[in-house]
């Protein structure tokens, strides 16, 4: 199990071709996930700006129309971004100068002109969509919500407790051999402390 910073299509194309049943969910796994449609509720965000959603695709002209009818012209190539390819629609600085709607589009009032960045294609996505899928079941998810109580308190013992927040050797022998001399002693600790309890 790991976060969601090792999602990535080659470390779950390794995973898999190492045969390993990895749980690692994407950024957005817990916006899909039901046991948090309420976790707004204490803390609402207040956004009533507006989103892509708002955006019209005029398929013609190959552009955007905003809410208040001006375009937002492709921009550049295609840029990629982690898994995706991503393309750049501007619109003119002269609409937005003067734009009735500009509060309610634009983030920060020094911002010139809107932007937009749209998802126009995926590249190699078999591993990632497979995980996705795994994440979202109801066996993923439960094995994925062991995590806290399994992974985490381990690195905060070590790091926090053995105060090992740097490695202090160089070369990655000498830095494994580190790090498994620190996971003895944290496994000793537990020895220690849990060893003589019998079970029934």
């Amino acid at each position: 199990m790991a976060d969601t910073g090792y999602f990535s299509e080659n470390n779950l194309k390794e995973a898999s071709d190492k045969k390993i049943d990895a749980y690692i969910p994407d950024q957005q796994f817990r916006k899909r996930d039901v046991r948090f449609k309420d976790k707004d509720k204490y803390n609402p965000k207040k956004n009533d700006k507006f989103g892509k959603e708002d955006f019209i695709y005029d398929s013609k002209k190959e552009c955007f129309i905003c809410p208040n009818n001006c375009e937002l012209k492709k921009e550049g190539k295609e840029n990629k971004i982690k898994n995706f390819y991503y393309q750049k629609y501007i619109a003119k600085q002269k609409n937005c100068t003067g734009c009735k709607l500009r509060t309610k589009c634009l983030r920060n009032e020094k911002t010139k002109k809107r932007t937009l960045m749209f998802q126009v294609k995926e590249f190699d996505r078999e591993y990632t969509k497979e995980m996705i899928a795994k994440i979202d079941t109801q066996l993923g998810r439960k094995k994925y919500s062991m995590r806290m109580g399994i992974v985490e308190p381990v690195f905060a013992n070590i790091r926090i407790h053995k105060r090992l927040d740097r490695f202090t050797l160089r070369g990655k022998h000498k830095v494994n051999n580190q790090w498994l001399l620190f996971c003895i002693v944290h496994n000793i600790g537990k020895i220690m402390k849990y060893g003589e309890l019998k079970t029934a």
